[in-house]
């Protein structure tokens, strides 16, 4: 085979599959991965085959399309205690919300891996002491799920995501934010919600749970 710009230097058929180093997916629609330790996914299966697309990877190729790249071609992924204080307090916050309506989830031990610092830890903390104090409101009424996984194919394109929550005819989204203005405006949540719809038509409406992240503030009085 001859090799060129856009061939893996490492490429070696055989044993029946495309590349002796080639892995396969769990899923047959994904593409499948690299057993070369600098090499995550397939590239030459990515010819035929792309990998699945979330709402928030296409947010990324279309922001910055290296980003992407180091995501989903490389696998490269930023540890807990380097990620963003909104997205620490926003992962944490939908680990106990997902608990309050599947208590077989252990939102601890996702909290935990985020290791929050303390500062971070206090906000939440007040957080889940307002939401228990106010006794708010559990739906359980045909519930299909937290995290609730969906699969739209359009065309070649495979599109995934997960709903927080899911029932017969709606679906509820969790966001924790300093700025909840910001998910009260239509257009800034209709194309994620737009991409959940294409995934069941039974699903009339979406709601918002938007919280506001709470100010540490320090001085007298307060």
């Amino acid at each position: 085979m001859e090799n060129n710009e856009y061939t893996c230097q490492m490429l070696n058929p055989g044993d029946g599959l495309p590349c002796r180093s080639y892995i396969r997916p769990k899923d047959p629609a994904e593409p499948g991965f690299c057993s070369q330790p600098e090499i995550f996914r397939c590239t030459e299966a990515m010819k035929s085959k792309l990998p699945f697309i979330s709402y928030s990877r296409l947010t990324d190729f279309i922001a910055c399309r290296r980003k992407y790249y180091h995501g989903v071609v490389e696998g490269l992924q930023v540890k807990a205690e380097h990620l963003p204080e909104p997205i620490k307090l926003g992962r944490a916050w939908d680990a106990f919300i997902r608990n309050q309506h599947d208590p077989a989830f252990d939102h601890q031990a996702d909290i935990e891996s985020l290791l929050l610092s303390p500062e971070q830890a206090a906000k939440l903390s007040a957080l889940m002491r307002a939401y228990r104090d106010l006794d708010i409101f559990v739906n359980k009424e045909v519930h299909l799920g937290c995290q609730y996984k969906i699969h739209a194919p359009i065309g070649t394109t495979n599109i995934i995501g997960f709903v927080d929550r899911a029932y017969g005819n709606s679906i509820v989204e969790t966001k924790l934010s300093t700025r909840p203005d910001f998910y009260q405006q239509k257009e800034n949540v209709a194309y994620q919600l737009g991409t959940y719809f294409l995934a069941n038509e039974a699903w009339e409406y979406g709601v918002m749970e938007i919280v506001r992240v709470p100010a540490l503030r320090t001085g007298q009085g307060r």
